[in-house]
């Protein structure tokens, strides 16, 4: 099947994509699981009896989630990436580059239940996790260890056949008594003892427990505060304050990129624990994902609609067995060639202070695509300041030595892993280029008033990386979510997909902070980008950019290619 690529030169800085190119110019100057509601009420309070969610910090909140899920086995989301389902409750991750240990706060550690303590914690241990001491058998109660995850949050392992998963969240005060008295009055539950033995609230089956001790406000450390459930959180504000609560941040909408929707307010609770009021509507009850092949396939369908088809045709069916034959090497022009096209007002489809481009094609059209390309476009190749390469694969960087040594003072960018891949190659298409700039995560490349933010991406190559850019369309500013690099082996293993999967929630969290409302792909089978862009270049005025598709259609693209390297993980490995 022939397909179609393009390039795209991009914002008065420009951006030119290879198989796309993109060049930025810039002018002078499922199985869907839906939760109900707790069952039981405080008729009192007003709050379910349960926990809502626990949020956590990390450095890296989608590097946590895999952390979590790997060793504790929470259960991914459709509500968001950073966030894993246990049982009725979330735990959450928010960014925090370097959050205070939890030991010693108010919230002192979190316990999960496993079938086997030393084995869980010994796998832990190897996966980043700090070790306090063995596991011992406590009578009358379980077996238990602690950990300190590589983020801060300390754990406590047990082994209770009664409850797996999460199991507790334990307080420190100097009163525990007083602390746990506090809650029921506040959020409703009755005081009972674990196992007969530990003072706490049940709620939900999630124990709230409390030790004595001397204990510092939450708020900034790797436990930063608790949720529970209002039905209503402005009258549970109103109650609270009622009741001498201070409130620290007053009821207000919130709406998550996956759209889903809920009303939520902050409290201050006894002991400086910081307590989060999270009113949800049922249609934003927890939704986690399947686990079957069929279920993720059914849910990577219906999450590709009609903005991804390709991606999901793409990643989620495998193709037939290889040929005996011979690879037949890179295509002909004339089975992908697009003309360029001007698809917003500073992006083309290719391709002032200068440009910049992303992606060099193959090597034997590089010279009339790009150089040819920005010459019907009326733009100048001798302005091209940088050339971003998304990853090492020759129709994407074939043209890069050309670029190069036509073009002086042009600075080629890859990632580092891509970057050692060419300095070793022996027969590189198109010729080696010089080592030069290298792209790390969070780098702005500038040019003029127009900006390339890189994401680094390692998945379907070691140094792939992702873009995020704003253009103008219409004089009205357009942000965009560039994804370099989305196709998958189907014999790969474990560990590969495991790790192609933490980059796209990555790149999806990445997307979903800076706001883009459009997705763009360097293979136009991923997001229609053949057929967007030349309804982009000859719409009418007014007409909305085929490529604002809105914040939510973007965060599908990424439940897509997550769903679908899980079905190709699962088939591949049997897990």
């Amino acid at each position: 099947m022939a397909r179609h690529y393009f390039r795209l030169p991009v914002c008065s800085g420009t951006v030119s994509g290879g198989r796309m190119r993109l060049v930025l110019r810039v002018m002078a100057a499922s199985a869907l699981i839906v939760m109900a509601y707790a069952t039981e009420v405080s008729a009192q309070t007003g709050f379910a009896n349960m926990f809502d969610h626990l949020h956590l910090a990390a450095p890296d909140p989608i590097m946590a989630v895999e952390w979590y899920r790997k060793n504790l086995g929470g259960q991914p989301m459709t509500e968001g990436t950073d966030r894993l389902m246990f049982g009725d409750v979330r735990v959450i991750f928010q960014k925090n580059e370097k959050p205070t240990p939890s030991a010693g706060s108010v919230l002192d550690h979190i316990s999960f239940s496993v079938k086997d303590v030393d084995a869980a914690m010994k796998a832990m241990e190897a996966d980043g996790a700090k070790i306090e001491g063995p596991a011992r058998e406590v009578a009358g109660l379980f077996k238990l260890g602690f950990v300190v995850d590589p983020f801060g949050t300390r754990l406590e392992i047990v082994q209770d056949p009664a409850k797996l998963g999460l199991h507790h969240v334990h307080l420190r005060g100097p009163d525990p008594n007083a602390s746990l008295a506090w809650y029921v009055d506040k959020f409703g539950g009755t005081i009972g003892k674990l196992k007969d033995r530990i003072d706490g609230i049940n709620y939900g089956g999630v124990w709230l427990l409390a030790a004595k001790g001397e204990a510092t406000p939450s708020a900034g450390h790797a436990i930063d505060h608790i949720g529970f459930r209002p039905l209503n959180v402005d009258n549970a504000v109103a109650m609270l304050k009622a009741k001498n609560v201070k409130v620290t941040t007053e009821p207000r909408p919130l709406t998550l990129p996956s759209g889903v929707s809920m009303r939520l307010a902050f409290i201050e609770g006894i002991d400086g624990v910081r307590i989060e009021l999270v009113q949800r509507t049922p249609s934003a009850a927890a939704q986690a994902l399947p686990t079957t092949v069929d279920g993720l396939i059914g849910a990577a369908k219906n999450a590709a609609g009609l903005d991804w088809p390709g991606t999901f045709l793409r990643l989620c069916i495998p193709p037939p067995p290889a040929a005996a034959a011979p690879s037949p090497g890179p295509p002909a022009k004339e089975t992908w060639y697009a003309e360029p096209a001007k698809v917003a007002d500073n992006l083309y489809f290719l391709g002032s202070e200068g440009t910049i481009v992303l992606e060099a094609l193959y090597d034997y059209v590089a010279q009339d695509e790009i150089f040819g390309g920005m010459r019907k476009l009326g733009l100048d190749s001798r302005r091209i300041k940088y050339v971003i390469l998304s990853h090492a694969h020759a129709d994407h960087d074939g043209g890069a030595k050309l670029l190069q040594d036509e073009i002086p003072g042009v600075h080629l960018v890859y990632g580092a892993a891509d970057w050692e891949a060419v300095d070793k190659s022996a027969n590189h298409a198109g010729g080696k280029p010089k080592h030069d700039m290298v792209g790390t995560d969070g780098m702005k490349i500038s040019v003029g008033d127009a900006s390339v933010q890189l994401v680094t991406m390692p998945g379907h190559t070691p140094g792939t990386l992702s873009f995020l850019f704003e253009v103008r369309d219409n004089g009205k500013p357009l942000r965009i979510a560039y994804v370099g690099g989305t196709a998958i082996p189907f014999n790969g293993s474990a560990e590969y997909y495991d790790g192609y999967i933490v980059s796209s929630k990555k790149m999806a969290k990445a997307a979903a902070d800076y706001g883009a409302t459009a997705l763009m792909s360097n293979h136009t089978e991923f997001d229609n980008a053949f057929f967007k862009a030349h309804t982009a270049a000859n719409r009418k005025a007014g007409v909305a950019n085929p490529f604002d598709v809105g914040t939510a259609a973007v965060a599908r693209y990424f439940t897509v290619v997550q769903d679908c390297a899980t079905v190709a993980r699962i088939r591949a490995t049997g897990r």
